[in-house]
């Protein structure tokens, strides 16, 4: 789900899986692209970082995610995709 606090003027999105993980991100407009992070925790209850950027392109909008299990010190991708329009 994802939402705008128009108070704290700030994105908010929460992921739901089927194994009963919660990842809740943050994030605003920087520079042409929409950033949120946050962090969740894997089954053996390391935190994990997340970072995602969303940004328009010509094919559509581009939305890809790092993560990181070591305070940040090293970031991995996650996944790279691009949603495109539906053509009727």
């Amino acid at each position: 789900m994802s939402a705008y606090d128009a108070v704290r003027q700030v994105w908010h999105q929460n992921w739901v899986t089927n194994r009963g993980q919660l990842l809740t991100i943050e994030g605003r407009w920087v520079e042409g692209a929409m950033e949120l992070s946050g962090s969740d925790r894997l089954p053996d209850g390391t935190e994990r970082q997340v970072r995602g950027t969303w940004r328009v392109t010509r094919e559509g909008v581009r939305e890809s995610a790092m993560r990181s299990t070591d305070g940040g010190q090293q970031w991995t991708p996650w996944f790279d995709l691009i949603f495109r329009p539906h053509k009727k």
